[in-house]
């Protein structure tokens, strides 16, 4: 089944790189990525028993993804909506003043201290002779703090504001040569590799590495050569470090669960996991979904709490505040906190480790079925390829920014529905929050 759906899939790739021309489209990103996972499928090199049920709920959900596609394309008044032509011109010095580069500055030092903090409590563990595989499993509580409101901190803001800065900062050192945008720059790559070091969390580094190619991609044409040559040295920088950080988590993780250390046990613990990173997923929610439809409750669907808890977050604990039955076990929130507990919790299939790498498509099957595949799969598709088309609209570092966290979407899709945790979420308040000048005098002069 898994070469089957590698073939339609590889067809419906080549169709749309012959309508779209660019590797920066949504469809592009999300076809290639999900053709490589079931070629990769079609080894069974662990022979793994992956159910059809699982490979239909994928499938079905990324046609329904392409469905949406064409569905934006042919929406004739949102196409002529984005081609309204916005009559300002704004360089990135108008737009980014030193005041507000300043105040990114000041935030992203906050950041670095608060990691460095928790740097700190990660080497005190390690002087304990604690393993540095088990810091991420089992003292995670050790290393951010007991008290709630350093989570809150990190949660709220170490991360999402980090995960938009980091689109931004490497646009923005492309485009504008003042110290300051340097220096933001700088740090912003400090601390993507701290809260790597940190968290013991290889998935940071992944998303810097698409973020910093999604961004090359989106606007080499209208930079220039020189501005080319710019990203192609961040880009050795950056590789250069992140392979360093990765190689040395991914050793440090590895070799604290093999038994002797010996050499080609480490080897083959390390090819395991390259596997295990993209394919695995598939396996990992054939199993889940097995457990889920064991589960004979009328109300175990979650109907989008789930796919969409990062987004709702924020206003369930302000009304937590207001409304202490808010906080109720049995409410449909809580519920899907616990369902969401559950779906990224590890696993053991034939020895083997899953986390968190189950695929966006289970939440929204555990939302609602096939239905919730279709429905969810088919309207995120849609706001991904509006985002995409507003930007080719305008042209505007905002419109690139929201694109690219939008995408981000599909592009991590293998590994969990983006929008159900605060990252992404809190990421686009950030983004309105920081171009909020800008917003408001695009209004005034549209609306004169």
């Amino acid at each position: 089944m898994a070469i089957m759906i590698t073939i339609v899939l590889i067809v419906f790739l080549a169709l749309i790189c012959v309508i779209e021309k660019t590797a920066s489209h949504p469809m592009i990103i999300l076809l290639g990525e999900w053709s490589i996972i079931f070629f990769l499928c079609t080894f069974s090199v662990y022979d793994y028993d992956i159910s059809s049920k699982a490979y239909m709920i994928i499938f079905l959900g990324i046609l329904s993804c392409i469905g949406g596609y064409f569905f934006s394309k042919n929406d004739l008044n949102f196409n002529v909506k984005c081609n309204e032509k916005i009559n300002v011109k704004c360089n990135e010095k108008n737009i980014f003043s030193n005041t507000k580069l300043y105040l990114i500055f000041c935030i992203e030092i906050i950041m670095l201290i608060i990691l460095m903090s928790y740097y700190e409590n990660v080497k005190s563990l390690l002087d304990s002779g604690i393993a540095y595989g088990e810091i991420r499993y089992s003292y995670l509580k050790d290393v951010i703090g007991q008290n709630p409101v350093y989570n809150i901190i990190f949660s709220y803001l170490v991360r999402p504001f980090g995960i938009m800065m980091m689109p931004l900062s490497v646009y923005l050192l492309v485009k504008d040569r003042r110290k300051v945008v340097k220096l933001v720059f700088l740090i912003e790559l400090v601390n993507v590799l701290l809260v790597t070091v940190v968290m013991g969390e290889r998935m940071y580094l992944f998303y810097y590495a698409f973020f910093m190619i999604t961004t090359y991609l989106c606007v080499r044409k209208s930079e220039g050569k020189n501005s080319s040559k710019r990203f192609k040295k961040i880009a050795l920088l950056a590789i250069i470090l992140f392979a360093c950080v990765f190689v040395f988590i991914s050793k440090s993780r590895i070799s604290s669960g093999v038994s002797n250390k010996n050499e080609n046990e480490l080897v083959e613990k390390i090819q395991d996991t390259a596997y295990l990173y993209f394919s695995g997923c598939v396996s990992h929610l054939s199993q889940k979904v097995e457990n889920f439809d064991a589960d004979k409750s009328v109300d175990k669907y979650t109907y989008g709490v789930t796919s969409f808890q990062g987004v709702m977050r924020p206003l369930h604990q302000v009304w937590e505040l207001v409304d202490q039955n808010a906080s109720n076990r049995n409410s449909l929130f809580n519920k899907a906190d616990d369902r969401k507990n559950e779906i990224e919790s590890a696993i053991l299939l034939g020895g083997h480790r899953f986390n968190g790498y189950i695929s966006m498509f289970y939440y929204f099957y555990v939302d609602l079925n096939f239905i919730g595949v279709v429905i969810i799969s088919f309207l995120i598709s849609v706001w991904i390829n509006w985002r995409y088309s507003y930007f080719l609209a305008n042209k505007s570092s905002y419109s690139l920014i929201r694109y690219l966290l939008a995408v981000s979407t599909f592009a991590f899709s293998f590994f969990q529905f983006m929008l159900s945790n605060l990252d992404v979420p809190m990421a686009f308040v950030y983004c309105w929050l920081i171009f909020l000048s800008t917003n408001k005098i695009k209004v005034k002069l549209t609306e004169g």
